[in-house]
Parts: structure tokens; sequence; C-alpha cells
């Protein structure tokens, strides 16, 4: 199965918040071991977003998040569904708030969320993080 190239991943929260960091080491870990065809990059706005997926590159964005469903990395391709996660920080309130608010006026950009959940250990998240990626 030949891998998808030019996926760009967007990382959000917070490097100076205990555990909301997480999403970082994560892509830290990835980029280590040597994902190709995946580039992260630190995200600061909702603007990047948008930006990224006009780029028509396959976009991602990884953040950690709490109130997920056992201890695995999920992929949210449904907007909807972050009304009904507890939000971490004000970062995730604007992201998750703008994406359903795209999405309801049927603007919503091409991009998933790959959802670390809050904890888990970045060794055994991004191992399953890098299998999203495939």
């Amino acid at each position: 199965m030949a891998k998808n190239p030019g996926k760009l991943v967007l990382v959000f929260g917070s490097r100076a918040a205990q555990g909301d960091s997480l999403a970082f080491e994560v892509a830290e870990k990835i980029s280590a071991s040597g994902a190709a065809g995946v580039e992260f990059t630190e995200a600061r706005s909702v603007d990047d977003v948008l930006e990224a997926a006009d780029g028509g590159r396959n976009v991602f964005i990884l953040d950690v998040a709490k109130g997920l469903r056992g201890n695995r990395v999920e992929i949210i391709d449904d907007f909807e569904l972050l009304k009904e996660k507890k939000l971490t920080s004000l970062h995730d309130f604007d992201v998750g708030f703008f994406l359903r608010l795209l999405a309801a006026a049927g603007e919503a950009p091409r991009v998933k969320i790959i959802a670390i959940p809050w904890g888990m250990d970045a060794g055994k998240a991004a191992a399953q993080a890098r299998e999203l990626l495939k």
C-alpha cells in the first residue's frame, strides 16, 4: 500500500501547560522516527487551519483531548462531535468552535483531527498516531 505524500500536521496545544504539551512530544517522536511525507508545524491560530486546507494537502490537527473513550488515539472528522468533548484550554475552544461554525455554514475545511487522550504515554500515543498517518 502506497503512503500518501504531502501530509501536513498542525500541532495545537501549549508547550507551557502540563498535559497540554503532549501533542508536541508526540509530533517530535514521530518526526524523529522518520515519518516520510509528513510535515509537522506548530499552529498559532485557527487561521493556520484555513490556510493549510486551501493548499490541497492532506491536513491533520494534532491535539490532546479529555473525554475520549478508551485509551486510544482517535481520528475525528465529524466536527459536531467536538461539542461533546470537554475542552482543556481556550485554544481548544477557539479551534473547536471555529470548525463547528464553519461546518454549520457548509464551509468546513477538509481536515481531520488526531485526538490524543489526555495523560496518555507519549511513546504509545506516537506509535498509534503514526499508524493513523499512514
